[in-house]
């Protein structure tokens, strides 16, 4: 093998190599932004529970519906994403993502949000969010070369822990300037 190939090939499987791939950038750049929203979210549905009722059990609570929402669709989200078209299941999850920001974002406006209702939405976006997840992860394979796999694997772990930094920043920002309820429809966009 000349130089040449050898440099095509270490460059080919360099940690950043995927991002070479404009459908993987863009798809990778999307999947941060749908990591930090769900930060974002959580953080959200936990402070305000703190100011609809401060019991360590119902701001417990909001934390288990999303946990338990992971809990539950779990598996039935990886069969999903492999028997159904992902790009639907994908395109799904998110409309639903956005329609349960959206529904928290205007009750809370409205001061219409309890904390029953907190917990309902929570866990309907659990739902979404712990949907989503198992099919943009296997459609990592698809969008990129054999060779740049392993650089796309580690571009995504590296994306969920940079967006669950993030998240929580950015949403303690929203929240102290506008509020739980703008930062739930600011996460729709």
């Amino acid at each position: 093998m000349s130089s040449d190939s050898d440099g095509r090939s270490a460059s080919a499987t360099g940690t950043w190599s995927a991002l070479e791939n404009t459908v993987f950038r863009n798809f990778w750049l999307f999947s941060f932004f749908a990591f930090v929203g769900a930060s974002m979210q959580t953080v959200g549905a936990g402070w305000l529970m703190t100011e609809l009722d401060p019991s360590p059990a119902k701001v417990a609570l909001v934390q288990a519906a999303f946990s338990l929402s992971a809990f539950v669709m779990g598996l039935p989200a990886g069969v999903l994403a492999d028997i159904v078209d992902r790009r639907y299941v994908i395109l799904a999850s998110l409309g639903g993502l956005m329609l349960f920001a959206g529904l928290l974002g205007v009750a809370t406006l409205q001061g219409m949000v309890t904390p029953n209702l907190l917990i309902f939405l929570t866990f309907l976006f659990g739902l979404s969010a712990a949907t989503v997840t198992p099919a943009m992860q296997a459609t990592t394979p698809d969008l990129v070369p054999r060779l740049q796999l392993p650089s796309a694997l580690t571009l995504n772990g590296m994306n969920n822990s940079i967006a669950r930094a993030v998240g929580p920043g950015l949403a303690g920002l929203i929240l102290g300037a506008w509020g739980a309820g703008w930062m739930f429809v600011a996460n729709v966009f």
